[in-house]
């Protein structure tokens, strides 16, 4: 025990207040063997003097109780306007009820009879350290579980509640994008509004049974324990599909007032519940897992809550998601992204003029996967931006030693990367050869919000020969306007509008008059999707300047070494 006492009390500072100096003297003695400073004080007011002055520094109060000036007891009890919670331990030559009921009264923690010796005083102070650092423990644990910013139960209480409770329902509400909040009305509003939403629904719930917690940015978390007023798990249900939809009529109906704004918001609630009859694998551990899905579910189909239900499958649409992301880790690490090109021909010469590069990846049991398979998984994850530096370096490893143009795909996404951006012009300034064959394409149809930056970025690559191609033209409503904005060399014709044009009178009218306006341009047109002779007849009779598609060349692991490989019949002059 003193072994453990030293150990635990080296970092501890006590004051010692006693009025007889050979005890005080003895006393303190015994405590420096301990402790990493001893404050003395003589009487209860030169006591209380030195508490006021350093009540953060003190760990421990030992005092006398009869003593000259103010004694023990009213000197404890004039700390407690500084006391930290800090324990106080009382010793006297008298064992009377009158003292210690006053020293229970003003919070006096443990009580010892003079003579005080050694052994008695060490068993009191070690017993006195184990009480406190289980408080502080506690108090640790509290405020763990604890938000600071509403002052309600966090992610980590909910987990242990969840983990101690037996048959629960589980609420999970969410503000619809809430991000807008903060982007309009800045993040301290956006603060004041979570704190808002708090405090309603604190309102709305506190006659229900339900507990209420603040997870994370906009979500909230209701729990709920089937009790006596709800016996059955149909009662359960029922109860909590009423709360749900109440409390997402009265969140929306009545706007939060933030500074001299009026805010209204919209509600999703996502509700699991451990429903023993209708689901025997479902349990506590699964409630939050299960609530999130559900809420997901109930984001995705726009409406205003959803119930957990494994027949959604989206609980195997995530376990999906996880192995695509193991998958495309893999292929980063151990040389698995590859590229296929694919040929695309110039129509008045019937060879190829350039390579699109398109994206694959070959998995552990060397499996090739076309993008639509990993693409959008890597979009949402951080695998995407190495992912694309891959797809450009082996680009250029390709294309340096062959004469051929190449086109890579860009998102709007990558270009207002700043990351990607600085990839993209360090590799084009340290290829500077093999740049001024490379044709970046834009998708069309994703919505350019930042042209500043596109615009930007365009000048950049064309100041080091890159050329741009708008990709899927004709599958937006702002085609025309992109085009003058981004100051394009090609147009590919969306293959939706080229796959049926032997078929599609209006499908050749909408081609026709967009290779015209092209021309009026100088803007070079390629046909993707071409399929078959009779679609190809038609690009060239359209005078689209490029055709692209299985009838052209499929894609393939390399490049054709002579551009005599592949010969179409030219278009007619």
């Amino acid at each position: 025990m003193f072994k453990e006492l030293q150990e635990k009390g080296r970092k501890l500072t006590i004051l010692l207040v006693e009025d007889d100096e050979n005890i005080r003297i003895q006393m303190e003695r015994i405590l420096k063997r301990f402790f990493h400073q001893v404050f003395l004080a003589q009487d209860g007011e030169e006591g209380l003097e030195i508490f006021r002055s350093k009540s953060k520094e003190i760990d421990i109060v030992i005092t006398d109780i009869a003593m000259p000036n103010m004694n023990g007891l009213d000197m404890v009890q004039a700390m407690e306007e500084y006391r930290l919670n800090q324990p106080v331990i009382v010793i006297s030559a008298h064992n009377d009820s009158d003292n210690l009921l006053k020293a229970i009264s003003v919070g006096v923690d443990h009580f010892i009879i003079k003579p005080v010796n050694v052994d008695k005083l060490t068993k009191v102070l070690h017993k006195v350290i184990l009480q406190r650092e289980k408080e502080i423990k506690i108090k640790k644990l509290e405020r763990l579980s604890v938000d600071n910013l509403t002052g309600l139960p966090n992610r980590f209480a909910l987990l242990q509640d969840i983990e101690e409770k037996s048959l629960l329902a589980l609420l999970l509400l969410n503000t619809d994008s809430f991000k807008e909040i903060n982007n309009v009305y800045g993040f301290c509003n956006g603060d004041k509004l979570i704190k808002e939403i708090a405090n309603r629904i604190e309102e709305l719930i506190k006659e229900t049974p339900f507990k209420c917690y603040h997870l994370q940015g906009d979500e909230f978390a209701l729990l709920i324990e089937k009790g006596s007023n709800l016996e059955t798990d149909l009662e359960l249900y029922d109860y909590c599909l009423a709360q749900a939809k109440s409390i997402i009529k009265e969140l929306e109906t009545v706007p939060f007032e933030i500074e001299d704004y009026e805010i209204f918001r919209n509600f999703s609630i996502g509700f699991a519940w451990n429903d023993k009859v209708n689901n025997d694998e479902s349990n506590n551990k699964d409630l939050l897992r299960q609530a999130d899905v559900a809420l997901y579910q109930a984001r995705t189909d726009n409406k205003k809550y959803a119930i957990y239900d494994q027949s959604h499958g989206l609980a195997n649409e995530f376990k999906n998601n996880i192995e695509w992301m193991k998958k495309i880790k893999y292929a980063i690490k151990e040389q698995g992204i590859t590229i296929f090109y694919q040929p695309i021909i110039d129509n008045k010469t019937g060879q190829i003029a350039k390579y699109e590069c398109l994206v694959r990846l070959r998995d552990q049991e060397g499996i090739i996967h076309l993008p639509n398979t990993f693409l959008p998984i890597a979009k949402k994850t951080k695998t995407y931006l190495p992912l694309m530096k891959e797809v450009i370096r082996k680009a250029f490893q390709c294309f340096e030693n062959c004469q051929y143009d190449f086109s890579i795909n860009l998102s709007i996404e990558d270009i207002l990367n700043q990351d990607m951006r600085d990839f993209i012009i360090k590799h084009l300034d340290d290829n500077i050869d093999t740049a001024g064959r490379l044709i970046f394409e834009i998708l069309e149809s994703e919505g350019i919000d930042n042209y500043e930056q596109v615009i930007d970025f365009i000048t950049e690559v064309k100041k080091r020969g890159c050329r741009i191609s708008v990709d899927d033209f004709g599958s937006g409503y702002s085609n025309f306007y992109h085009v003058l904005q981004l100051d394009v060399d090609y147009l590919k014709l969306d293959g939706k509008l080229i796959k049926n044009i032997h078929q599609d009178r209006n499908a050749k009218v909408v081609v026709e008059a967009i290779v015209n306006f092209a021309k009026k341009l100088d803007i070079k047109t390629v046909a993707e999707f071409v399929h078959c002779t009779e679609v190809q007849d038609w690009v060239c009779q359209l005078d689209v300047n490029y055709s692209q598609g299985f009838h052209v060349g499929k894609p393939e692991s390399d490049v054709h070494s002579t551009s005599s490989d592949i010969k179409l019949p030219k278009a007619s002059s």
